[in-house]
């Protein structure tokens, strides 16, 4: 499956779109995790381990629900792939990653 942010990729003729497909995922900080941030960001450090692991997992799944949701219509590649992300109530956040669907004309682009 081809992934691209982009909406062209050089090399490939796009043959047919199949609409969006999208992935999401829903990921909790801990209290004791934000405590260790907070412990932290107090203490003068820049990184945030706990929240950029956390950040990095949803984003991985929500990618590969997106990627299963592509699979499912025929697609060969996602173009013009984007990333959101968003905090909810209670610790948690949202991460959503969304992109068209689309076929390649010709043999199919090597995996």
């Amino acid at each position: 499956m081809i992934l691209s942010t982009t909406p062209t990729l050089d090399g490939y003729r796009v043959a047919g779109y199949l609409g969006i497909v999208s992935g999401e995922a829903v990921m909790r900080i801990t209290v004791a995790e934000a405590f260790a941030a907070v412990s932290q960001a107090l203490a003068g450090e820049r990184r945030f381990g706990h929240f950029e692991e956390a950040m990095r997992t949803a984003r991985q799944e929500a990618t590969a629900l997106m990627v299963k949701h592509a699979r499912e219509i025929g697609a060969q590649g996602v173009l013009g792939i984007r990333i959101d992300s968003e905090v909810l109530e209670g610790g948690c956040f949202a991460m959503t990653v969304y992109g068209t669907a689309v076929t390649f004309a010709g043999a199919p682009p090597a995996e």
